[in-house]
């Protein structure tokens, strides 16, 4: 088993950034991930704490230019403070425009459909339900709409793909994740970051195909990048697209993820 993570600061002129340094018994060398709530150091087995300390102080330079980018990334995160009229819900990379109908509901309906040329998201809320009430069933019913549309993308790519390819997938899970898009475990459960569904499908199909082939390649070698390109062969493009615009669709609703 692994050591215990250590938490600690990195000190640059008058600047100062979070570490935490994760011991790993996969890692083959050491590596640093620098998001947008701090910076990680992964460490080998058997490579001493001092030597993690070293390397990040050798490349803090380097630490320090990605951080402000993610920094500034983090300005860029929409962030709202209620759901209301007019909030415009990327899906599929295609802008909806939120509309609340007042009806006499049990519970808040969402209908997706095109008024002209205007993508609408219809929402039915009962007019008789307190601001607290509406704005969290809002909430939920929003969040199990995308969730869905999701889980439904998922499932089509991997029935697809499994049976073509090969892959035994022994469950699926859609949360937010902070720093990943998608994750694959040993056991063959694939997690995938629930804010992919405001990029483009064909962004979310490379993410997909991505977890799938960790299945037979649980690393990031030559061959797994040959497999990735077997199913996806723009990978690249996609890849790149989410390195470039994927911080615009970690969208925060009341500081937590929407």
């Amino acid at each position: 088993m692994p050591k215990q993570s250590a938490s600690q600061w990195l000190q640059l002129d008058d600047f100062e950034m979070p570490v935490e340094i994760k011991p790993s018994n996969r890692a083959r060398r050491i590596r640093i991930t620098v998001g947008r709530c701090g910076v990680s150091v992964t460490l080998p087995k058997r490579v001493p704490l001092h030597q993690a300390e070293a390397f990040l102080l050798e490349k803090r330079r380097w630490v320090h230019s990605h951080w402000r980018k993610r920094q500034q990334e983090q300005q860029e995160v929409p962030q709202w403070q209620r759901l209301e009229e007019g909030c415009v819900i990327p899906l599929w990379d295609n802008p909806y425009t939120l509309k609340l109908r007042s009806q006499e509901v049990k519970k808040v309906t969402l209908t997706l459909h095109e008024e002209g040329s205007e993508r609408v998201l219809e929402a039915q809320v009962n007019p008789t339900w307190l601001p607290a009430i509406r704005d969290q069933a809002l909430r939920t019913a929003l969040r199990d709409l995308l969730k869905a549309t999701l889980r439904q993308e998922i499932d089509q790519q991997i029935a697809l793909w499994a049976p073509q390819y090969g892959f035994a997938v022994k469950g699926i899970r859609i949360r937010p994740m902070r720093s990943r898009w998608g994750s694959c475990s040993a056991k063959g459960w694939l997690n995938f970051n629930r804010h992919l569904v405001h990029g483009p499908r064909a962004v979310c199909h490379y993410v997909i195909a991505h977890e799938l082939c960790h299945l037979h390649h649980p690393h990031h070698g030559a061959s797994f990048w040959q497999a990735v390109a077997q199913i996806d062969g723009a990978y690249q493009t996609h890849r790149n697209w989410l390195k470039s615009h994927g911080h615009r669709l970690q969208i925060q609703l009341e500081g937590e993820p929407l």
